[in-house]
C-alpha cells in the first residue's frame, strides 16, 4: 500500500513541476516581449506601418485559439474523433499563421522606418515561439491518436493549449499597440 501512495505522491509532484515549468516559460516569454515593447516605447514612439497580411494573421491566430477551445471541450467530453479534427484544423491555422509571418518579413526589412527595427525582432522571436507551439500541438495530436489524451489525462494538453493561447494573446496585443 505504501508503494502505491509513494507513486501517487511522486506523480503529483511531477504534475506540479510541469505546471510550474509552464508558468515559468509563460512569464519569461512575456518578459521578453514586454522588453521589446518597452524598447519600442522609449524610442520616439514611431508610427509603424504594419504589413496588411499581419492583420489577416491576427485573425487566423485568434481562430486557431478558438479551435483549441473547442478541442479541449471535445476532449473533456471524450469525443476524441472531434478533438482530432479540431486539433488538425487549429494546427493548420497555426502553420498558416507562420507562413503569413514569414511573408511579411520582406516588407519589414525593406522599410526604413525606425519603428520597424523593433517589429522585425518581435516577429522573429514570436515565430520561434510559434514553431515550438506547433511542435507541441503535433505531440498532442500524436498522443490523442494513441488514446493517451482523454478527459482523465489532460495536464500536458492543457499546458500546451495555455502556451498557444498566450502566443495568440501576445501577438494580438502587440498588433493592437503598434497599429
Amino acid at each position: 500500500m505504501w508503494i502505491i501512495r509513494s507513486r501517487l505522491n511522486e506523480r503529483s509532484k511531477l504534475h506540479k513541476a510541469q505546471d510550474q515549468l509552464t508558468k515559468l516559460v509563460l512569464i519569461s516569454s512575456g518578459l521578453l516581449f514586454l522588453t521589446l515593447l518597452y524598447v519600442w516605447l522609449i524610442q520616439v514612439t514611431p508610427k509603424i506601418v504594419v504589413p496588411k497580411r499581419y492583420y489577416l494573421g491576427s485573425l487566423v491566430i485568434v481562430l486557431s485559439s478558438l479551435g483549441l477551445v473547442g478541442t479541449k471541450y471535445a476532449i473533456v467530453r471524450d469525443k476524441l474523433q472531434l478533438a482530432v479534427y479540431l486539433l488538425v484544423i487549429s494546427t493548420g491555422m497555426g502553420v498558416a499563421f507562420g507562413f503569413i509571418q514569414l511573408y511579411g518579413w520582406p516588407s519589414l526589412q525593406s522599410s526604413n522606418q525606425i519603428g520597424n527595427n523593433i517589429f522585425l525582432p518581435f516577429a522573429a522571436i514570436h515565430f520561434l515561439h510559434l514553431a515550438v507551439g506547433i511542435t507541441f500541438l503535433m505531440v498532442v495530436l500524436r498522443r490523442l491518436n494513441n488514446f493517451q489524451v482523454h478527459s482523465k489525462s489532460m495536464r500536458f494538453t492543457s499546458n500546451v493549449f495555455l502556451f498557444w493561447h498566450f502566443l495568440g494573446l501576445i501577438w494580438v496585443a502587440f498588433m493592437f499597440l503598434v497599429a
